[in-house]
């Protein structure tokens, strides 16, 4: 878990600063390395810390890397998506713009979940944000957070696995 928040603390890092490319260190003995490609609008950080090596590529022009049986939901608008790779797992976050209620977003990714194998373990609403989420066999973790306003949802959805 330390070397995702290593990866994380190394793209704030890029993010609010002016430089393109550089190193960091996450406070606790890993180094890491980051390069921002202005061209695409990707990030890409490596960190390597005695727990092993992670890598991390987020923004507007990255791909989603979802496991098996996950997908993009037709007609929603990526705004970005980050890839985390590490020597214990991968995962993946994914922000979108949908124009279809909630409640269909919701369904969408519930159908993908319980097809994968995930237990849905944890559903909430509040004031109009829901989440679910839950945990499948060999370690795969899921979870989509949906809030809808004026007719279309805005969602997160991240997927990994151990």
């Amino acid at each position: 878990m330390r070397i995702a928040l290593s990866l994380a603390l190394g793209l704030a890092l890029a993010a609010c600063g002016s430089d393109q490319s550089g190193t960091f260190e996450d406070g606790e003995g890993g180094e890491g390395t980051y390069k921002v490609d202005t061209e695409n609008g990707v990030t890409t950080s490596e960190i390597t810390t005695d727990e092993g090596t992670a890598r991390m590529e987020s923004g507007a022009g990255v791909k989603a890397n979802l496991p098996a049986g996950f997908s993009v939901m037709p007609g929603a608008n990526t705004v970005s998506s980050s890839n985390i790779t590490t020597e214990q797992g991968s995962g993946s976050m994914t922000m979108m713009e949908i124009d279809k209620p909630a409640d269909e977003v919701i369904a969408f990714y519930r159908k993908q979940a319980e097809a994968a194998g995930v237990k849905i373990q944890l559903e909430m609403n509040s004031d109009g944000t829901r989440v679910i989420g839950g945990e499948g066999k060999d370690g795969l973790a899921f979870s989509l957070t949906a809030t809808e306003a004026d007719g279309k949802t805005s969602a997160q959805l991240m997927v990994g696995t151990k």
